[in-house]
């Protein structure tokens, strides 16, 4: 009877949809993880703010890597052009992204750039790359243009790419004596580089073209050097003011999952309960028709063969 039942094509679309149910509400619980992860960095670092004041912001170093390619098309802001109101709109070329590339590192603090690393063509990013970089580059580079930072401790921030985590970098890091800001999983929104560094820096290179590898990496190097300090300071404030209202949503989230746990509750009983009324249905069916059977082999006086098993005692 079991079979029969799990058979039924309307057994089947409900189990279906319970199913759903349970995936998507296992999805909300994943978002909420995510969620709590954000929050508690985000909380983490108000509160040393508030204990530490200009001194904390005043210790981040932060670092990231971007490409840079031979041809960047051009913003929807730089082609702009007036026009009256009867004339035609200008026509816009789409153009793609030049096949030559090169990834820079940049690490920078509240001032201003500590260092600009161009990587060279066909090398490998990995762990052991990023650690000489690490040690070779960037340490000596703080101790040139910000020797006292050493002393008084630095705090690094990079996102959590594979990379950056690697047990080879966090040891060199901790050999440093360097405290790790930790970055929440897939929250570009909090780095500052991603939402207004490189960016920025893109802009004035934009709509131009590069023949060769030099010929980009001097073109950032000067894009850089066209950043004044209002661009960083103002990189951090954009920083502080994302974490602040990641921390004051905490309350608006943790509504709206439980109003979503809440759903997936209810849609699951109603699924269930359509369930048992499908059994008690399907079950009453099979008696009707064991009855019916029963009464037609009483009046003919004999029994099939596939239903003896019903006569047997």
């Amino acid at each position: 009877m079991a079979g029969i039942i799990e058979s039924s094509p309307a057994h089947q679309n409900f189990s279906r949809f319970g199913i759903r149910v349970i995936i998507n509400f296992s999805v909300i619980l994943g978002k909420d993880e995510q969620q709590e992860s954000r929050v508690n960095f985000s909380k983490n670092f108000l509160r040393r703010f508030q204990t530490e004041q200009s001194d904390f912001l005043g210790r981040i170093t932060i670092g990231d890597e971007t490409w840079v390619y031979s041809r960047d098309p051009e913003t929807k802001q730089q082609p702009a052009e007036w026009r009256d109101f009867d004339e035609p709109r200008p026509e816009k070329v789409r153009r793609k992204q030049g096949a030559l590339k090169v990834m820079h590192m940049i690490f920078f603090y509240m001032n201003g750039v500590i260092l600009r690393w161009p990587v060279p063509i066909g090398t490998t990013i990995n762990a052991q790359y990023y650690k000489k970089v690490l040690q070779d580059k960037l340490r000596p580079a703080i101790r040139k243009k910000r020797p006292g930072l050493l002393e008084s401790g630095i705090l690094f921030h990079d996102d959590n790419a594979p990379v950056h985590t690697a047990r080879a970098v966090t040891d060199v890091l901790a050999g440093y004596k360097w405290e790790v800001l930790e970055h929440p999983r897939y929250s570009p929104d909090l780095a500052p580089c991603d939402f207004n560094l490189f960016p920025k820096m893109k802009e004035h290179l934009c709509g131009q073209r590069f023949e060769t590898e030099e010929d980009i990496i001097q073109a950032t190097k000067l894009a850089v050097k066209k950043l004044d300090k209002c661009s960083y300071v103002t990189t951090f404030k954009d920083w502080l003011q994302r974490i602040e209202k990641c921390a004051n949503n905490v309350v608006v989230v943790v509504v709206v999952v439980v109003v979503a746990v809440a759903v997936t509750v209810a849609l699951a009983a109603v699924v269930a309960a359509a369930v048992v009324t499908l059994e008690v249905e399907a079950e009453a069916e099979v008696v009707k028709m064991i009855k019916k059977i029963t009464t037609e082999n009483a009046t003919n006086q004999t029994t099939p063969v596939g239903l003896s098993f019903l006569f047997e005692v």
